[in-house]
């Protein structure tokens, strides 16, 4: 039996809108979240970054009991014989380091200049936590990260040997220096000879200070690196031992680790990320009425493509049987809400078809492709037109 088949539209139901509060509301979390997001992300980067705070921190002093200090390291010294030498004074550090170790801590107040100044008589210079350009200037050298793990040896150094692992933070790395206690890219530990002179670079507060020096073989590594001459001069740092003028020394660049960019330019891309994804909700729909008239059929034809482009096809058939349901219900004086075995045993009387035919028409399976789908969709509009025929068919006769 070949049936006509005008489309039918479906019954269309509402669209439900948000909340105007609960909408209000997500925008202010969204805003929140991205505050949070920026001032955890502002923290980070000023907790990471050294600054000219740094140089006149009490953190190492040779004289401090202090958790971040270094007496523990420099009493075991002192009872080794070791003369140990405390300055703030870089011209008396420059002097009384010839043939001696010196211990230079980060010094953003000193220039260039004054920095390999005071570096440059000593027969051994230890460097703790350098400035980015101060590293650049003993060795060329660059920050490496962190570590943040016990990390052994790993070098053929003599100062190392026989050593265990030692609790490593800072990471260094440079060119034409022997590197120990290696972490990814970067080491605890450089050793670079220049000339008559050796240049060791560590973070000394993972090691040397009084809270750490007990770890692992941290003590072992700080007597080896300090007790190598027989004078110890331990240069502190202090705001009036500079010679740059007030406006001058480095810029928050120079004194920023080589990795602070990389994040910042992450955070800032992850940022604008987070902007598209979220900002390009236009908030909730709102159902009004438009200035022309629309044809059914075309809003049908319009969501069937939105559909398509979706590859729903159990979505879409869901859709147009729950349409088609609901029409056959109303045209076979049923309630809307009859389910689809009551409504296709009244279209099989009207129609004298199979009933179990009809339901699984109205009720079966989910096409499995698109094809399947234009078919089912044919199937159903061909029933509708039936049933429509049947009514007129009805009302002639009568």
């Amino acid at each position: 039996m070949t049936l006509p088949s005008p489309v039918v539209a479906p019954t269309i139901t509402p669209l439900a809108m948000e909340p105007r509060a609960q909408g209000r509301r997500r925008r202010i979390l969204f805003w929140v979240a991205a505050a949070l997001i920026a001032v955890i992300l502002g923290s980070v980067i000023a907790l990471t970054r050294p600054s000219l705070d740094d140089a006149i921190k009490p953190g190492l002093a040779p004289d401090s009991t202090a958790p971040d200090g270094a007496g523990a390291v420099t009493e075991v010294l002192k009872d080794h014989a070791i003369d140990l030498k405390r300055t703030e004074s870089r011209t008396f550090a420059t002097k009384e380091s010839v043939g001696a170790t010196l211990v230079v801590p980060a010094t953003p107040a000193l220039s260039d200049d004054a920095f390999g100044t005071l570096i440059a008589s000593a027969d051994i210079v230890v460097l703790i936590s350098p400035t980015s350009t101060q590293l650049d200037t003993a060795l060329s050298g660059t920050r490496a990260g962190f570590s943040g793990e016990a990390v052994k040896p790993g070098c053929s150094a003599p100062l190392v040997s026989g050593l265990g692992a030692a609790t490593i933070s800072g990471l260094f790395a440079a060119p034409d220096a022997t590197a120990c206690y290696e972490d990814g890219n970067g080491a605890g530990l450089l050793i670079a000879e220049r000339g008559a002179q050796t240049i060791y670079v560590l973070d000394g507060t993972s090691v040397m200070s009084n809270e750490a020096v007990g770890e692992e073989h941290n003590a072992g590594l700080a007597l080896r690196l300090l007790a190598q001459r027989d004078t110890l001069v331990w240069y502190v740092a202090t705001p009036g031992d500079t010679d740059l003028e007030p406006g001058e020394g480095a810029t928050l660049g120079e004194l920023t680790p080589n990795w602070v960019t990389p994040v910042i330019v992450l955070g800032i891309i992850v940022a604008l990320a987070a902007i598209a994804w979220r900002g390009r909700r236009f908030g909730p729909l709102v159902a009004e009425r438009l200035p022309v008239t629309v044809k059914i059929s075309e809003t049908l034809e319009g969501r069937a493509k939105l559909y398509a482009r979706g590859r729903d096809t159990a979505h879409a058939a869901r859709v147009l049987r729950t349409a088609t349901t609901r029409t056959l219900a109303r045209k076979l004086g049923l309630a809307s809400s009859a389910p689809p075995a009551r409504v296709a045993s009244a279209a099989a009387s009207m129609l004298a078809m199979n009933p179990q035919q009809l339901e699984n028409l109205l009720a079966g399976p989910a096409p499995a492709s698109d094809a399947a789908l234009q078919d089912l969709s044919d199937h159903l509009i061909h029933l509708e037109a039936a049933v429509t025929a049947a009514f007129r068919t009805e009302r002639t006769s009568s």
